[in-house]
């Protein structure tokens, strides 16, 4: 929530040593991973969803078991006469720090969070927007979230907050008007302080949040968050240029919204007829406001733009982990995710998944083509070479942010498993979500965008690459029943030794804070049963990914008829590039046109996630590394050179 000032302390002070005992009678068991991965952050969970062991930030907030042994704590919390949200013990391990954020998500733009301090160190520093304070313990603290903020945590001891969520009451925001006035007028507040003492046998009546989520947002919601958003975006405005073309698109928006209302009302069923709605406005402010800023944290509007809409249509699966870190909250908005609106009669979503945002958008996907590979085995040059075909759409890259800006499918709200994703996880409302966010991202091979055409072919061919899609085959079946998988896999000891390179030169990283993960940030695919790995070896991280992606590849491509696949092998392709792509063009059942017959004319550019040029004994300089573990991977190394000699005799055939 935006404060006008980045601290307020408040006038409630606490027993610490009561607060201590109870804090203190959890066992290490009971601490659970900080949702967003953080290193060395835990949570013991006082308030949650339904009372349950989970991070979801809707649903009726009950009091936990851990809360039920912790009297003083539900004394402490009812003190502040408001109603209470998700409540937490949160704790940072020694030299664990919280890393810069604002938090972004719609859930904080009524909410603030009050930090009680219980055990903590003098040399611990909690900064917003600049400005450092230290919590001592027993005092009450909120902050302006919506402000960069970080703990600096260099002692030896840990340090463990109470935190509560809240929209606040009258009597509690009046509090914390004259506290703030105090601070202001450098008088201290001290003598008003609120003392709550621990009584043995007082009995709690806890309010809690019971009715925060609607399945859509009424008009007047919405207009208050756009509101608010042009408001920050006008206060920065002086030499930002589309802020008159952004207040009347936001306008428009809520007249809109306003119209569907009167037609729908919250029926989650016309959901989709909202869902247009915001990608059609998604879409205009991608062309009137690509540069426009937040004025009060410098974020890019279209960003806020995309989280605040996108919250109007509540999904109560919802965690905390989509919001915070900046670095984050950037990727949660893709470079070219607007989308210009198709239809102008929208019509209900069909119930089979297989055409894009279902039917409303009339685009189906023929025979969609995934690329199948370990990271780090040619796989990009693959795909940079024939996304240069007339004839196939792409998302412009991979598509992780597509899948994974889903929450059901984010890692960080799967308790960091791994990147597999299973039929199970392919349920229509997923398939209906991931089929809107490839549309609003499909360029053709010249850049152009699919959405900005005036007119719109009924079918597409797709093409994809992600390396994490090795671990998806069966999910990505379920969603697209008649798909086509290329399947390249790479000499072992040349990709596995690109992998452990890719690792230490920390351009890949893709979970940073990785829940008690030891080692360097991690990078690339994560395969499930990755926490066997904590005492391994680079090479053995690197050989665990490489067989993993290929394994899982060929255990799921197994199970489909020879028509729907094609293997190949990564050196074949480098010493013959258009005798393979002319295959994977009968393959795919495309053209081989003249832009294709001129990319693979000449040898192969080197594709845009190149480390170093290619070499052929490159791997060597790993060698001693690799020797240990290269005998246990000969199995897999013979299944695959099978599948080559029998692609090799495929290809004499026909």
């Amino acid at each position: 929530m935006k404060l006008a000032q980045e601290f307020i302390k408040l006038p409630w002070h606490f027993d610490v040593e009561r607060l201590q005992l109870e804090a203190q009678a959890f066992a290490e068991p009971d601490w659970r991973a900080h949702p967003s991965g953080y290193a060395g952050n835990s949570a013991i969970l006082l308030v949650s969803a339904n009372g349950a062991d989970n991070d979801d930030l809707a649903g009726a907030m009950l009091p936990t078991p851990q809360l039920q042994r912790c009297p003083y704590m539900q004394q402490v919390l009812a003190s502040f006469n408001t109603v209470v949200g998700r409540s937490r013990l949160m704790r940072l391990a020694p030299q664990h720090s919280v890393p810069p954020h604002f938090d972004s998500s719609y859930y904080w733009f009524h909410r603030i969070r009050v930090h009680i301090p219980i055990l903590t160190d003098p040399s611990v520093s909690f900064v917003c927007n600049g400005k450092s304070v230290h919590m001592a313990p027993g005092e009450a603290w909120i902050f302006d979230n919506w402000q960069m903020h970080e703990v600096i945590h260099n002692s030896d001891t840990y340090r463990i907050h109470l935190v509560f969520d809240t929209c606040g009451s009258a009597s509690f925001w009046r509090r914390v008007a004259a506290a703030s006035s105090a601070e202001a007028n450098d008088s201290s507040p001290t003598a008003q302080k609120k003392w709550i003492p621990y009584r043995a046998a007082a009995n709690v009546a806890l309010r809690t949040e019971k009715a925060n989520v609607l399945p859509i947002a009424e008009p007047s919601e919405v207009e208050v968050a756009l509101k608010d958003l042009m408001q920050d975006v006008e206060a920065s405005a002086l030499n930002q240029s589309g802020v008159g073309a952004l207040r009347q698109l936001l306008t428009n928006h809520c007249h809109d919204w306003r119209s569907l209302w009167l037609v729908h009302g919250g029926n989650p069923s016309a959901q989709w007829a909202y869902e247009e709605l915001n990608v059609r406005t998604l879409a205009k402010m991608d062309k009137v406001g690509k540069g426009l800023r937040m004025a009060s944290n410098n974020a890019p509007a279209y960003g806020v733009l995309k989280i605040r809409l996108t919250a109007m249509l509540r999904d109560s699966g919802a965690t905390e982990a989509g919001g915070a870190p900046q670095s984050r909250s950037a990727q949660s908005v893709p470079a070219q995710s607007g989308a210009r609106q198709v239809r102008s009669h929208p019509t209900p979503p069909s119930s089979t998944p297989t055409s894009s945002n279902t039917k409303n958008l009339q685009v189906a996907f023929r025979k969609p083509i995934f690329i199948v590979a370990a990271p780090r085995s040619g796989s990009t040059l693959l795909f940079e070479t024939l996304s240069q075909s007339r004839s196939l759409w792409t998302v412009g890259g991979e598509s992780h942010q597509q899948i994974e800006s889903i929450n059901k499918l984010n890692p960080a709200n799967r308790e960091y498993h791994s990147n597999a994703l299973s039929e199970a996880d392919a349920d229509s409302q997923t398939a209906r979500k991931l089929m809107q966010n490839f549309v609003v991202s499909l360029v053709d091979s010249d850049g152009k965008r699919f959405l900005d055409l005036e007119e719109h072919p009924k079918k597409i061919r797709f093409l994809e690459k992600t390396p994490k899609n090795a671990l998806r085959i069966p999910f990505l079946r379920k969603i697209f029943p008649n798909a086509k998988f290329i399947f390249l896999h790479r000499q072992p000891e040349a990709n596995i030794s690109s992998l452990m390179e890719a690792w230490k030169s920390g351009r890949f990283v893709t979970y940073k804070n990785l829940p008690d993960w030891p080692g360097l940030p991690w990078s690339l695919i994560l395969p499930p049963s990755w926490q066997d790995l904590k005492q391994a070896s680079l090479a053995e991280i690197a050989a665990f990914q490489w067989q993993s992606a290929n394994q899982a590849i060929l255990e799921a491509l197994g199970s489909l008829p020879r028509s729907q696949w094609h293997s190949l092998r990564y050196e074949e392709f480098l010493e013959q590039p258009r005798i393979h792509v002319e295959q994977l063009c009968e393959f795919m059942e495309v053209p081989f046109d003249s832009r294709l017959a001129r990319a693979t004319a000449r040898d192969l550019p080197h594709s845009r996630f190149t480390l170093t040029p290619p070499a052929a004994d490159k791997w060597k300089q790993n060698a001693d590394a690799l020797a240990p573990v290269l005998p246990q991977l000969q199995p897999l190394v013979e299944s695959l050179k099978a599948l080559a000699e029998e692609h090799a005799l495929i290809s004499t055939l026909s």
